[in-house]
């Protein structure tokens, strides 16, 4: 039976409500949101018969262009890798 999709938005808003609530402590005064994007793994359950359950990564972009979503992620996977050349590296 599918989560209910109240209860799904109900997590991500307090999860991305979380982060907005240390923002100021990280970012310099005057700061804004500019693209953003949303990366998410999706869970289903075991098929009968199988050992395991099937996952999929998917993600969305505040931005439709390919170019600026590739470089956002990239630049994501960079920082959490500890490679980014941010400053909370």
């Amino acid at each position: 039976m599918p989560i209910p999709r109240e209860e799904i938005a109900s997590e991500i808003a307090a999860f991305v409500g979380s982060w907005l609530d240390g923002a100021d402590e990280r970012y310099r005064d005057g700061w804004t949101l500019g693209t953003f994007g949303f990366v998410f793994e999706v869970e289903e359950p075991t098929a009968e018969g199988a050992s395991f359950g099937y996952s999929d990564v998917g993600y969305t972009c505040s931005d439709p262009r390919g170019w600026i979503q590739a470089g956002l992620f990239r630049r994501a996977m960079l920082h959490a890798e500890g490679s980014g050349d941010t400053e909370e590296d």
